[in-house]
């Protein structure tokens, strides 16, 4: 027995980004190429400041949020590869920390990858392979 993620945490707090701008809702055929994405950030340690960027521009931005993991929900294209760009900060003197992102496309197996930082500063890109 299985059930979605998406479905679990359907109702929690999350954050919605948007259709690109410039596709319009009200297209059937940009919206059958679109696909919801459930998009879960889990921290290693709590960040002072992450946010988090795809081809359309800004999905999210958590600024001394205490409670984790955070959950966003945007549209992207179907079978498209999608980057999503991190930039991520922590207190001084942390060495080194985690960041997994685990994204659950409806209707796709979840996928995820994790990066560790080289100190209290983190600039990555997490690159998800046919969404």
């Amino acid at each position: 027995l299985s059930v979605p993620l998406w479905r679990l945490t359907e109702g929690s707090e999350s954050v919605s980004g948007s259709l690109p701008a410039n596709t319009k809702e009200n297209e059937p055929d940009a919206v059958a190429d679109q696909v919801e994405v459930l998009l879960t950030v889990r921290c290693a340690h709590v960040p002072l400041s992450l946010v988090l960027y795809n081809a359309e521009g800004e999905i999210a931005s958590f600024r001394e949020e205490k409670k984790w993991p955070q959950y966003v929900t945007f549209r992207t294209g179907r079978n498209k590869r999608l980057e999503i760009a991190l930039e991520a900060s922590w207190e001084k003197g942390l060495e080194s920390t985690a960041v997994t992102l685990e994204v659950s496309p409806q209707g796709r197996e979840t996928v995820s990858e994790t990066r560790w930082s080289d100190g209290p500063l983190m600039e990555d890109v997490f690159t998800f392979e046919s969404i």
